[in-house]
């Protein structure tokens, strides 16, 4: 019995290293590393990944069926004649999978950012897979192909994964207006990427005062941190947010309170000293460290400095060492 249920777990393990050793070959063959397109015997490939001969055979079924490459009996394993430039149609021009959807994202440092990368990853936005889709945008967003319209389009994807990714470019471009506009979305993960993305642009935006109103904690609390983060802290909300029942949006105000006027932002802060969630505690203690030189300031801080938290305790010490440099 003992044997008979270790064979699958052998098998795993097999087919996790294919998938490794995949991965490697994927890169060299994109890279341009394979001499004269003929990739080594199975048996030096063996040698040179310290895998069997086994592994490596389901590793070219693996690029196989992705395309890359062709087995041919008598001959070998060859790459792919190319169609563009780089061997992009190794990832492009391929059936829509997954596995080079995710092949891609892991090999944007050394594609091109050329006209016919844009307009290739375009086409895969009329994918009838989502993955697909969403990789699209994320590479042009990388790559900086991508545009005002690109993006905005993505807003309204019917599947959250490429709305996020449309969220992403946008923020890159600096399109506030159009990031803001997706502030009602119906998912709280895009609602959230819509809060943080705002705070990144850097500009004052209405739509985090809604945010900061959302149902869902976690958009709440990313929408206190990014008006702090844009220079018009939402001091009262941060305040009441202190005392939320959710520990996320309590860390929220207390970011937020860290760009807040001091006379508003200090008593709330001290008081959240003591909260029960060490999270809070410490993005009160680095809110707080600005104003470290005030009596009262300084009082609180020295008050951490036995917080049952290394890392409170640490912000603490490192925050009144500060005023003895």
């Amino acid at each position: 019995m003992d044997r008979v249920a270790a064979v699958p777990d052998v098998r795993r393990r097999r087919a996790d290293r294919a998938r490794q050793v995949a991965d490697l070959l994927r890169r060299q063959i994109v890279d341009g590393q394979v001499a004269r397109g003929q990739l080594p015997l199975e048996a030096a490939l063996a040698r040179e990944f310290g895998v069997s001969r086994n592994t490596v055979r389901e590793a070219l079924d693996l690029l196989r069926d992705e395309g890359l490459v062709e087995r041919c009996p008598g001959v070998g394993t060859t790459v792919a004649a190319e169609k563009y430039p780089h061997g992009l149609h190794r990832l492009l021009g391929l059936a829509e999978r997954r596995a080079t959807a995710t092949g891609l994202r892991e090999l944007v440092e050394v594609l091109p950012a050329t006209p016919e990368l844009g307009a290739a990853l375009s086409e895969r936005l009329a994918s009838a897979d989502a993955v697909v889709r969403a990789t699209g945008l994320d590479v042009l967003r990388a790559l900086r192909l991508g545009g005002r319209q690109t993006f905005g389009a993505g807003l309204g994807d019917a599947d959250r994964r490429v709305r996020i990714e449309a969220i992403r470019g946008l923020v890159s471009l600096d399109e506030s207006d159009l990031v803001a506009a997706a502030a009602g979305d119906p998912s709280r993960e895009v609602r959230v990427w819509v809060a943080r993305g705002l705070g990144l642009i850097g500009k004052p935006s209405g739509a985090l005062a809604v945010l900061a109103a959302d149902g869902d904690p976690l958009v709440r609390a990313a929408a206190l941190e990014s008006s702090g983060t844009v220079g018009q802290p939402m001091e009262a909300e941060a305040v009441r947010g202190l005392k939320d029942a959710d520990w996320q949006v309590r860390v929220g105000a207390a970011r937020c309170l860290g760009a807040a006027d001091r006379s508003t932002a200090v008593g709330p802060l001290v008081a959240a000293l003591s909260d029960a969630n060490l999270d809070v505690r410490k993005a009160s203690v680095l809110a707080l460290t600005p104003w470290a030189a005030s009596p009262e300031v300084g009082a609180a801080l020295r008050s951490v400095l036995t917080d049952t938290d290394a890392d409170v305790r640490a912000y603490a010490r490192r925050a009144l060492a500060d005023l003895e440099s």
